[in-house]
């Protein structure tokens, strides 16, 4: 076996790693390296603890991802309760416009 057959270059690309690593670029921030987990209110834009205590957000509103995320899902629910009641409302005046014909 010559070098030119144990290059790594001779291997076909794995697609799921390098999405992967993207992904997990995508969710660092680019000047400080850390784990963007902070949405700043007024950008719009996620950004890490640092970039809110001492960077361009710095004195921004701010919200943590996590609680935003568990809001949303309180919101969802809640939501998807008032849709199911509203469905079942429907569906009794339609039952009593059937009945009433």
């Amino acid at each position: 076996m010559n070098e030119e057959q144990n290059s790594l270059e001779k291997f076909p690309p794995n697609f799921a790693l390098l999405a992967l690593l993207e992904g997990k670029a995508q969710n660092s921030c680019k000047i400080y390296s850390d784990e963007l987990t902070i949405l700043c209110l007024q950008d719009r834009i996620k950004i890490c603890r640092d970039c809110a205590l001492f960077g361009e957000h710095k004195g921004h509103p701010i919200q943590k991802l996590k609680e935003l995320k568990a809001r949303g899902m309180t919101v969802k629910k809640d939501l998807g309760e008032s849709l199911k009641e509203f469905k079942k409302c429907q569906f009794e005046k339609a039952q009593e416009l059937e009945n009433k014909n």
